[in-house]
């Protein structure tokens, strides 16, 4: 303030005189300072980078000089604990301290207090609320629960289109739109589809039929694929196992089996291997070997190992009894409902010369007229052979009597065993009756006698 004094006297005329005073108000501080507004509101995103500038306050303080300073902070008792905000102290500006979350936090309650620098500082409250807006920063969950009995990967290759195999939960953090998620399955090869009812609960289940003989595993792949700009997804892949059941009975190699073998194998001897597959795993797919019983096919004479399907005899074998018996063998898998298959071998036993020939009679008594011209047929030897081709052909010989030679009166046809004359007979001048033997010769050296007594009958044929 400017005064004039002025001083005056009490003559007449009177005397004055005057002068100026300055009088200057000394500041007490006396005003606390004032916000321009007593809320303020603010919308961030979550994705706003730490030390990006949002809002500024502002408050003014009436007080001159240092009264009249105005510095602004955060009151961190009563709000923002956690310094996920700053306040520049001379400006005002509030800024991003640490990056925001939105699925934490949507809205955070800020007090600002502005005071000014005076010794004994005047205070004033605002209140900032800031907002946090979501932004698609998260990606889709998935959780993948396989619904077999172990809750591992695996499906039969019995199960029926429909069966399901794994339950999909899928979820996403953000909020609205942002949170809405689209499923698809990939890989598969048609077998196995997706299906859902709320969006949220997702199904993969059996589409078509399947054969573990045809593909045992198939590995998918299921997406999940939030609506935000630009889309966030998860990504889930792995490999479901087809279970075996017993649906393919054993296959033999071959359709029939033939072995060629001497028929003087010992018992135990190899025969031949048969050899039969099944498509199916496990014990599905093992195989227990067994000849079918058929005392009319002699199956007796031979056995055959159940794991290796290796035949060998079993007793002595006899071409003449049967020169090729037919076996049955069967495959039999070990599943809990065994699937079998059968085939047939034929063996064929090549003979050997084991039988020698055998007369029909040992002894063969017979008479003839000393008078019967030469080459008179009067008896017929017969032996049989068991034995085949070569071995079983028999010839025919005279040999020698008890004690004596071979008589020259006879021949034998070698081939048919007639016995016929050669020469003449003289009862009167030779022996009576004459003896010898017949010997029988198989092609295999193989030999057997039978005996002969040829009686000469008398006929009147001398004058006294």
């Amino acid at each position: 303030y400017t005064l004039v004094i002025e001083a005056f006297d009490g003559g007449t005329p009177r005397k004055t005189s005057q002068m100026t005073l300055y009088v200057t108000i000394l500041d007490v501080n006396d005003n606390a300072p004032l916000f321009n507004q007593t809320r303020y509101h603010a919308i961030i995103s979550e994705s706003l980078q730490p030390g990006s500038r949002f809002l500024q306050v502002f408050a003014i303080d009436a007080d001159e000089g240092n009264n009249a300073v105005v510095i602004y902070e955060i009151n961190r008792r009563q709000s923002d604990p956690n310094q996920y905000f700053a306040i520049d102290s001379k400006t005002g500006v509030i800024k991003l301290n640490k990056g925001l979350d939105y699925e934490m936090k949507k809205v955070h309650e800020l007090v600002v207090q502005a005071r000014d620098n005076a010794t004994h500082p005047e205070i004033t409250t605002a209140f900032v609320t800031v907002q946090v807006k979501d932004y698609n920063d998260n990606q889709p969950t998935l959780t993948i629960i396989f619904l077999s009995e172990d809750g591992s990967p695996h499906i039969s290759e019995g199960a029926q289109p429909g069966q399901f195999v794994a339950r999909i939960s899928v979820s996403d953090p953000d909020y609205g739109e942002y949170a809405k998620v689209n499923v698809s399955l990939d890989g598969g090869d048609g077998k196995f589809g997706l299906t859902t009812k709320d969006n949220i609960i997702y199904l993969i289940c059996v589409d078509q039929m399947l054969d573990r003989e045809e593909k045992d595993s198939y590995q998918l792949s299921v997406t999940a694929t939030d609506s935000g700009t630009p889309p966030l997804r998860a990504e889930s892949t792995f490999t479901i196992h087809v279970t075996d059941v017993n649906d393919n009975p054993p296959v033999f190699d071959h359709s029939r089996y033939r072995q060629s073998i001497p028929e003087v194998l010992y018992p135990g001897s190899f025969v031949l291997q048969v050899t039969a597959r099944d498509k199916d795993d496990g014990i599905n797919g093992d195989i227990v070997y067994g000849i079918v019983n058929n005392p009319e096919s002699h199956s007796e004479w031979f056995t055959i190992d159940q794991v290796t399907g290796v035949i060998t005899t079993a007793a002595t074998l006899d071409y003449e009894t049967d020169p090729a018996p037919t076996l049955t063998v069967l495959a039999t898998d070990r599943g809990n409902r065994p699937l079998s298959s059968s085939v047939t071998v034929t063996i064929a036993i090549q003979d050997v010369n084991d039988n020698e020939p055998v007369f029909s009679r040992n002894f063969y008594n017979t008479s003839i007229k000393e008078n019967e011209p030469t080459g008179t047929c009067f008896l017929k030897i017969s032996a049989t052979d068991a034995d085949s081709g070569s071995f079983g052909t028999v010839t025919y010989s005279i040999g020698s009597g008890i004690g004596r030679l071979p008589p020259n009166q006879f021949i034998i046809d070698q081939h048919t065993g007639q016995i016929c004359t050669s020469g003449a007979l003289d009862r009167d001048e030779e022996p009576d009756h004459y003896e010898f033997t017949v010997t029988a010769v198989d092609g295999g050296g193989l030999n057997s006698m039978a005996y002969v007594k040829v009686y000469v009958d008398d006929i009147n044929d001398n004058r006294p």
